[in-house]
């Protein structure tokens, strides 16, 4: 299997600490910024993450990580409760941790790739959100930290009680938490240990490779 991604990608990281969990080999292929012409020969498509297995390609996480649980090891989605907590990280928490971590992805796009990939990623976001949005985010920035640490309250309280989000081993919600704490980290290294230390040692078992 071959995991076409962008490195600080929430998405990319659940796909990976799935692939972790089932312990199921692949190479993962980051993808520049600004150079995507292979990821559309494979996929038809700009956006990552995609999957290729042989013939099979797969593209949008949530159906990756259904189509990893064909590929045998332990199953992620047994609890009820698993996939729907992936569509709250996917999507409602995705929402404020992504607003908190993209003004320090466009400054580590620019380290990383350079000032065209930089100039990219903003327009990119700008096209979406708005003009000025990362500026109006990084001035932001404190109330995004607060957002993010009370909608992660829950998820403290469960990894406390238990060890994991839905018991004493980890789902597909613990992949998919982890993915964007994985994005915030890459963008603001250390926010897991100063924020939230209570989930430290349990991102820490989650990272992805």
């Amino acid at each position: 299997m071959k995991l076409f991604q962008f490195s600080y990608s929430p998405f990319a990281a659940k796909v990976r600490i799935c692939l972790q969990l089932k312990q199921l080999a692949c190479e993962v292929v980051d993808v520049p910024y600004t150079q995507r012409g292979e990821l559309v020969k494979v996929s038809g498509g700009v956006g990552v993450p995609v999957l290729v297995d042989g013939d099979t390609v797969v593209t949008d996480s949530p159906r990756i990580t259904a189509y990893l649980e064909t590929k045998g090891g332990p199953s992620l989605r047994e609890h009820p409760l698993a996939p729907v907590l992936e569509q709250w990280a996917d999507n409602w928490l995705e929402e404020t941790a992504f607003r908190l971590a993209c003004p320090g992805l466009e400054d580590r796009m620019g380290r990383d790739q350079g000032e065209e990939a930089r100039l990219m990623f903003k327009l990119v976001k700008e096209r979406r959100y708005g003009a000025g949005c990362i500026a109006q985010w990084r001035a932001d920035q404190p109330k995004y930290a607060e957002e993010t640490k009370a909608m992660l309250v829950p998820i403290i309280e469960a990894v406390l009680a238990t060890g994991f989000v839905l018991g004493s081993s980890a789902s597909i919600a613990d992949a998919a938490v982890a993915g964007q704490l994985h994005m915030v980290e890459a963008a603001l290294p250390g926010w897991v240990k100063a924020h939230v230390p209570a989930l430290e040692t349990w991102f820490a078992s989650l990272s992805p490779a």
